[in-house]
């Protein structure tokens, strides 16, 4: 007996970086995909670390599953693994989220940044600078 067969959609999802004002370091770019682990270190659906070259860069996501998605990322210009933040909390790296949500006074929700992936697609992220 045939049952059949459902193949999962998958797409590419290419996230583009401008604004990047020091060429050294690393992009730490984080894809989410679940409201409850959103910004939650080692919680991510994919996390890449992208050397900067340059003050543009753009990375592809290959066999995204279709569903909602959010990006979080920050430029590790020192190389310690983390978002350094000023004595108000603030990043003293360039951050950014997809949507080019820009926060005030809090972090984003999920919901503020969210997307969704139903197709082969592009998204543009312009680092902020505080």
């Amino acid at each position: 007996m045939w049952g059949s067969l459902v193949y999962a959609q998958e797409y590419t999802l290419t996230v583009q970086v401008s604004n990047i004002k020091e060429k050294k370091g690393n992009i730490i770019l984080s894809l989410f995909d679940n409201i409850n682990d959103f910004l939650k270190e080692g919680k991510e659906y994919c996390k890449q670390v992208i050397q900067v070259k340059d003050s543009f860069l753009q990375y592809t996501f290959m066999k995204v599953p279709k569903g909602h998605y959010a990006v979080a990322l920050y430029h590790d210009v020192n190389g310690d693994g983390k978002c350094n933040k000023n004595i108000l909390g603030l990043p003293k790296e360039g951050f950014g989220f997809s949507r080019n949500y820009v926060p005030i006074l809090r972090s984003p929700a999920f919901k503020e940044v969210q997307f969704e992936v139903n197709q082969d697609q592009n998204i543009r992220i312009k680092l902020i600078h505080f």
